[in-house]
């Protein structure tokens, strides 16, 4: 399990006098830190604290409180979800920073498994609607239970798709044209 805390790195000092303030991440007795962009000088530091990480005095208190605030959250929740599937066990803390600066920026629209149920509400035909959650409930078994995006149905999932229900069920899909 990872685990994501507010440090002052110490270790460098700008010309101000000012130490920038960063997120240190440990998972699996390994640890490094995610830069941001906020520094302050070492007296002004409160601590480890997520909604006061910086005294009411220092400049710009307010500003520097809520956006650690706002992205410790953020990170939190990128973690919450690595742990609730698991894939956190498998991942090296390298591979969690990468995940943690990418969340929230991968996925800017609906997954395609979203999408379909949206739509599947809309149906009103129950022999469509029927029809629909038959399709999706095969799509769904061909991809393991995991969320669907946009981008995982590109032409050679389609193709791998056709062979595998040709293969396993008889199903043509060739009136499909890709």
């Amino acid at each position: 399990m990872a685990n994501i805390s507010i440090k002052l790195d110490k270790r460098h000092k700008n010309e101000k006098g000012f130490y920038p303030i960063k997120f240190y991440l440990n998972h699996k007795r390994t640890s490094t830190f995610i830069s941001t962009s906020l520094s302050v000088k070492e007296e002004m530091f409160i601590g480890e604290s997520i909604e006061k990480s910086v005294k009411v005095n220092c400049p710009n208190s307010k500003y520097i409180n809520s956006t650690l605030a706002e992205i410790y959250y953020k990170f939190s929740n990128a973690l919450l979800e690595l742990e609730k599937t698991g894939k956190d066990t498998s991942m090296s803390v390298t591979d969690i920073k990468k995940y943690l600066l990418s969340y929230g920026k991968q996925r800017t629209i609906d997954s395609f498994s979203e999408y379909y149920n949206s739509y599947l509400e809309k149906i009103s035909n129950e022999k469509s609607k029927y029809l629909y959650s038959y399709t999706f409930n095969l799509l769904n078994d061909f991809f393991k239970g995991e969320t669907i995006y946009f981008e995982n149905l590109n032409v050679g999932t389609l193709r791998n798709l056709d062979d595998t229900w040709a293969k396993t069920m008889g199903i043509n899909t060739r009136g499909i044209t890709f």
